[in-house]
């Protein structure tokens, strides 16, 4: 995500997204935590990981039945609207078949390494979008993915009418994916005119993952999720929190999980594994 300056990214963030306050209903102790999802990003060797840490993550996965879906960098899209698996560019683990059998598997399409041009092969991608969906699907009928998770991200100034268009190729992507019985995720957030939350909550996208909540601020936070809930119906809603870059205390996640259960949402996405200690802790509690 150019949140590689924010998710490593980490503009905003530091991949994507998910759902840990499941178990803090003993933490919580008077709220009445409801079932949810936990999405974990696999940043993997684009982040500095090293095989020895892959491995660890992939075991803390494998440990953590909570933890129901995994997106892992893999694809993106490159100059012509074309789809492209960059991980032998970047030498990535094929983590795959790696993770356990109970998650998801949603590898990310990705603007790494975030060229400024990206816009424009987005341009290319609304103009022509049939050999990129029809080599996406391929892909993950191929490799039995659970679907994608869209990270785009455009350094580049994006229009009103680009927003239209992506919420337009989005809707096909979807649609067309659905056909396989396979799912569409996307990520979005406010500091690009590119996400136009109205229009992509009117496609028939599975969910939509706010980057705007890895803020560090609560009110920021807070703010954020009110926002996305008056554009993206509540069942498409995911939460990202940032665990890289944040250095949560146990008080500020309790104000998180709060709010997020207050408004009845059911999916958390963390950026990034490792998932740290401070989690698990209040996980575990």
């Amino acid at each position: 995500k150019q949140w590689y300056q924010r998710r490593v990214r980490g503009n905003t963030m530091q991949p994507t997204s998910s759902v840990l306050f499941i178990c803090l209903c003993a933490f919580l102790v008077s709220v009445q935590c409801t079932p949810s999802r936990v999405l974990v990003w696999m940043c993997l060797e684009i982040c500095g990981d090293t095989p020895q840490q892959i491995n660890a993550e992939i075991q803390q996965i494998t440990d953590n039945p909570i933890i129901t879906a995994v997106s892992f960098e893999k694809y993106t899209l490159e100059k012509g609207g074309l789809f492209a698996d960059f991980s032998q560019t970047y030498n990535l683990t094929a983590v795959n078949k790696l993770l356990p059998p109970h998650v998801q598997r949603f590898p990310m399409l990705s603007s790494y390494p975030h060229p400024p041009e990206f816009i424009d092969y987005m341009v290319s991608l609304f103009q022509n979008p049939m050999p990129f969906i029809q080599s996406a699907i391929s892909e993950a009928v191929s490799n039995n993915y659970t679907g994608y998770n869209v990270d785009f991200e455009p350094t580049g100034n994006a229009t009103e009418l680009e927003a239209q268009q992506y919420a337009q190729f989005l809707q096909l992507f979807a649609s067309e994916m659905h056909k396989f019985g396979k799912l569409v995720t996307v990520d979005v957030a406010s500091w690009s005119q590119i996400w136009n939350f109205t229009l992509l909550g009117k496609t028939d996208v599975d969910r939509v993952i706010s980057m705007d909540t890895y803020a560090s601020s609560f009110t920021y936070f807070s703010n954020s999720i009110t926002k996305l809930v008056l554009d993206i119906p509540l069942q498409k809603v995911g939460v990202d929190l940032d665990c890289a870059d944040n250095n949560y205390t146990v008080a500020d996640l309790k104000e998180r999980f709060q709010l997020i259960d207050k408004f009845q949402i059911d999916e958390i996405d963390i950026w990034r594994a490792p998932v740290p200690d401070l989690f698990w802790q209040v996980l575990r509690l």
